[in-house]
């Protein structure tokens, strides 16, 4: 009897060292994360999520019907382009003056485009900036030339062709949108910086036909109010802006695009006054 209740205590013994023990699934313990799931309190990683896309900024050029090269920049919005805006810089100045204001049209979802006009910039030849220079009034009518074909190059634009157009100007560059929005209706606005009869482009005159909106603003109003008056008479009366917007209600004391900057609100005011073109 002994010797058989031995040996069964000796077999419970041995099945008891043979059992295992099972750790439920998801216990406390050790476990690595499983695949790629992140540690409890950290976000997974964006792994080849897309970045996020940024506007277009191109260099671009073309030839003038009279076989002047000109240089402009291109800039286009995330968002399919509203409309279209180009840029004319004043006398002895570039379009990189409109920078400070491309951001805020672009943020519209306006293209726009600036070009340096001939002898300015990186536009036409040497000799041409000899003309500049000397204030040759044929050289600046020929300047219609230069508009015209970044006009076309606008429209030439994938998602350009039929957007509403509007023209930003200063000084000279405000009379050459006048005398090209006084030949084609399908400007929509002007936005005009320190209009005047400069170096023989024809704005005031221009003023007379002109069939759109128009904003503009000066620090003289002896040299605008010509311009002023033609609109006038056109029956298109002018936002007319001599001093700063809002809180900037102050004497505009600047010429052109030297009124960026400068703390008179222009800049966001004409981009609204872009935003809102219709076609």
């Amino acid at each position: 009897m002994i010797h058989r209740a031995w040996l069964a205590a000796a077999v419970l013994l041995l099945a008891a060292g043979c059992s295992t023990t099972k750790e439920p699934a998801g216990a406390a313990g050790n476990d690595a994360p499983k695949g790629n799931a992140a540690p409890a309190g950290k976000s997974a990683p964006a792994g080849n999520a897309a970045p996020a896309a940024k506007p277009v900024q191109r260099e671009v050029g073309f030839a003038t019907e009279d076989g002047c090269k000109v240089a402009g920049t291109l800039h286009l919005p995330v968002e399919r382009p509203v409309g279209a805006v180009l840029c004319l810089h004043q006398y002895m100045s570039a379009r990189e003056s409109f920078d400070a204001v491309v951001p805020l049209l672009v943020s519209k979802s306006l293209a726009v485009l600036a070009i340096d006009l001939r002898g300015h910039g990186k536009s036409g030849t040497q000799q041409d900036s000899d003309k500049v220079q000397g204030r040759d009034p044929a050289l600046f009518a020929a300047m219609a030339a230069d508009v015209a074909g970044a006009v076309n190059l606008l429209r030439a634009e994938p998602g350009l062709k039929d957007v509403p157009l509007g023209i930003l100007g200063a000084s000279v560059g405000s009379g050459l949108a006048l005398q090209y929005a006084a030949q084609h209706e399908e400007v929509k606005a002007l936005c005009l910086l320190s209009p005047g009869d400069y170096l023989g482009v024809p704005a005031s005159e221009s003023a007379l036909k002109v069939h759109c909106r128009v904003l503009m603003t000066s620090e003289d109003a002896a040299t605008a109010d010509p311009v002023y008056t033609s609109l006038f008479r056109a029956g298109k009366v002018p936002e007319y802006l001599q001093e700063g917007v809002g809180e900037a209600a102050r004497p505009i004391k600047h010429h052109g695009t030297d009124q960026f900057g400068q703390g008179y609100g222009i800049e966001e005011k004409l981009a609204e006054f872009f935003a809102a073109m219709k076609g």
